[in-house]
């Protein structure tokens, strides 16, 4: 568990950190409140909009897109959600059903943590909505 924390939690830590420091060394803000205020938000701060609310809605798109084609691929008529029986065709229709219900399960929350944490890290938010698209890629 431990080489496993080391792994994984140590180069994302890292990535934060070096994120923070140009920020805080480098990055200009695009908006304020007032000179002393806390809360700006960074310039950069338009990635994560483009990555993890325009893209990832295309994604999403995407995936209802590809329901519509194994319906008619698998042969499974509107309005049920799921092929019953066990062929293969019925297994190929579900797991494509599925996916796409599962990227819809989590995609609100999806979307408010990263409009939140890329107030903070914007390029690790980004770089986070890269990943779960491509997670659903497939």
């Amino acid at each position: 568990m431990a080489v496993m924390l080391l792994k994984y939690a140590l180069p994302f830590g890292g990535l934060c950190a070096a994120e923070r420091y140009i920020i805080n060394n480098h990055g200009d803000v695009l908006l304020g409140l007032g000179n002393d205020s806390k809360f700006a938000v960074p310039k950069a701060y338009g990635i994560v909009t483009l990555v993890n609310v325009v893209i990832s809605g295309l994604i999403v798109v995407s995936l209802s897109f590809k329901v519509g084609e194994a319906r008619k691929k698998y042969d499974v008529p509107l309005p049920k959600m799921q092929a019953e029986g066990d062929s293969d065709n019925a297994r190929m229709f579900n797991c494509v059903q599925r996916g796409h219900h599962q990227a819809l399960e989590t995609y609100p929350q999806f979307l408010a943590f990263s409009l939140v944490g890329g107030l903070r890290h914007p390029f690790v938010t980004a770089a986070c909505g890269v990943l779960w698209g491509y997670a659903r890629k497939y």
